[in-house]
């Protein structure tokens, strides 16, 4: 078992007096570690550091989303691999050093310069990137397939593809577009006849570069059509 952020957090403020690392037993941690933290943390931004982690273990708690301390800690949990405990030392070190860093999302631009942390941070803030973009998309799950419709006028086919989408709508002032994630095997989680039984359903002229992939310039559908096409064919599916 990988130690948790606040088990290394307890590990530095030992360290820090000259005191043995704590160790706590596995059925107890989460509440053991809590409370030691609470009694060793003395200095204001120790309790402050302390008080945060707690906080974002419950998880759901403000300041801790894309770029934060807690998403940078669970980062380097789920893919530095052995790099993890020492890389999430030297993070909440640098943190406890200089009061000036925040902990909430603004944290990882203040590291990106960090020459251990800086790729990181840079990870953190892509990730921020592609969870603003994400949240632009109206997800629905129609029949077994997870669509992500886009109501701008960016292309956000990336974004929706890489957020877990089965099926990519967009529909604009320039036209329309329908795509499916291809699985595996390289094949298209939607056929090519589903797609073109949407496309006849919507209305419009559409045309297909790629057996995943649908296109209409000319008198295009709008989201709303397409949207009614989509669930009509998909939900059939079921």
């Amino acid at each position: 078992m990988k130690p948790t952020p606040l088990v290394i957090l307890a590990r530095i403020l030992a360290r820090r007096r000259g005191e043995e690392a704590p160790s706590f037993h596995p059925e107890e941690e989460a509440r053991a570690v809590r409370a030691h933290l609470r009694a060793k943390a003395r200095t204001s931004r120790e309790r402050e550091v302390a008080e945060y982690l707690i906080r974002a273990a419950w998880g759901g708690a403000a300041g801790t989303g894309a770029g934060s301390l807690k998403s940078l800690l669970w980062t380097l949990r789920d893919h530095a691999g052995p790099l993890y405990e020492p890389l999430a030392e030297r993070l909440l070190i640098r943190i406890l050093q200089d009061p000036d860093l925040p902990l909430h999302e603004g944290l990882a631009e203040r590291l990106r310069a960090d020459p251990l942390l800086g790729s990181w941070a840079q990870k953190a803030l892509e990730g921020a990137r592609r969870e603003d973009l994400a949240a632009r998309l109206e997800w629905e799950e129609i029949g077994p397939f997870l669509a992500a419709f886009n109501p701008t006028e960016e292309n956000l086919l990336k974004a929706a593809m890489e957020a877990g989408a089965d099926f990519y709508v967009a529909a604009s002032k320039i036209g329309a577009a329908l795509k499916a994630r291809r699985g595996r095997d390289g094949r298209p989680v939607v056929s090519p006849e589903v797609l073109d039984a949407i496309c006849e359903r919507a209305g419009g002229k559409w045309i297909a570069p790629y057996p995943d992939l649908r296109v209409c310039r000319e008198d295009a559908p709008d989201l709303e059509a397409l949207r009614q096409a989509v669930r009509a064919v998909l939900s059939g599916l079921a």
